[in-house]
């Protein structure tokens, strides 16, 4: 039978307790620290580092994060355990995944792991707290974020060269087409280069309200991740009113008897005009188009057959109209 002994003569450190029971004919002695000597050890920040506290993820292109891992490593006494926590906000453009690994026995290590995913590209940078126990550490987070591409962009219509008419509100239709592998956040309008109009949705367009005369107008295109690009640009002219062109069938004359080329051929001639331009004159022979021509002078070479024929000519302008000239009456001989 053991019996249980308080020594009368044991000396005692400072902040431990000595217990011993009397086994006979053996002595056991167990020491153990106090609570308040452990703690004072084990909050030290000098037992527990991070291996590396600069994460610099380098250049990341949008659409691909990047994920690294900060090193935590206990270097602590075998008593001690520690916990591992984020002790401030993640800084912008960058996410906390997670832990990895155990913690709580001498040299042992837990990755705390980052992903840098922002959606826009440029710099990011900034601190995050790390904390230990009782004590902090500031780890330094820092990366690039590019755009996978630029967006295109065409600026659609009015079409370069057209001459235009408003509509019964007085505008006149404004379009463009953009597409990014990110999207498209939006396209700007702009004419005789002051920015008129932006729309974040497609089909892209804008009834700009319209003013006669001469303009130029085109588009810029702004992706998702941050990247723009200007179309190209259409020049155009307005007109009030659009009235039907002016068109003369010439040659041959009415009534006429001709003789083809030496090539086989007679020339057809026409006339035409108006306030905002003729786009094409077509050529008719006994019913049927034979030819398009869409530069002045007007005319066409038909491979002419002998005998009687009519023909004429149909004008197009610019804003919309056309109009069928005379028909003339002659002989191929």
């Amino acid at each position: 039978m053991s019996e249980r002994v308080e020594s009368d003569n044991a000396i005692r450190p400072s902040g431990l307790t000595w217990t011993y029971w009397k086994v006979l004919p053996l002595f056991v002695l167990v020491v153990a620290f106090s609570t308040s000597h452990a703690d004072a050890v084990c909050n030290s920040i000098q037992d527990v580092w991070v291996q590396n506290p600069s994460l610099n993820f380098g250049t990341v292109t949008v659409g691909n994060p990047k994920t690294l891992t900060a090193v935590v490593r206990n270097d602590g006494y075998p008593e001690c355990s520690y916990n591992v926590s984020l002790n401030s906000s993640v800084p912008a453009g960058f996410r906390f995944v997670g832990y990895g690994g155990g913690f709580s026995t001498l040299g042992s290590t837990v990755g705390v792991i980052f992903e840098l995913e922002a959606e826009q590209a440029g710099s990011y940078q900034g601190t995050v707290q790390l904390w230990f126990g009782q004590s902090g550490y500031t780890l330094t987070l820092a990366g690039q974020v590019v755009c996978p591409s630029t967006p295109t962009a065409s600026f659609t219509s009015p079409t370069n060269g057209s001459t235009v008419t408003p509509n019964a509100s007085g505008k006149v239709v404004l379009n463009a087409s953009a597409s990014d592998s990110t999207g498209i956040q939006r396209v700007d309008f702009f004419v005789d280069s002051g920015l008129v109009a932006s729309d974040f949705t497609s089909p892209y367009t804008y009834a700009w309200p319209a003013t006669t005369g001469s303009h130029s107008a085109n588009a810029k295109a702004y992706s998702q991740c941050g990247t723009s690009t200007t179309s190209n640009t259409n020049s155009f002219t307005v007109v009030s009113t659009c009235n039907f062109p002016t068109v003369s069938f010439t040659s041959p004359a009415n009534g006429a008897t001709v003789t083809p080329n030496a090539a086989g051929k007679v020339v057809l001639s026409a006339s035409a005009s108006d306030a905002s331009g003729i786009q094409k004159v077509e050529f008719y022979v006994d019913g049927g188009l034979v030819a398009t021509d869409q530069t002045s002078p007007y005319a066409y070479a038909w491979p002419a057959s002998s005998g009687s024929h009519s023909a004429y000519a149909k004008a197009y302008n610019n804003c919309g109209k056309n109009k069928t000239s005379n028909t003339n009456t002659f002989t191929v001989n």
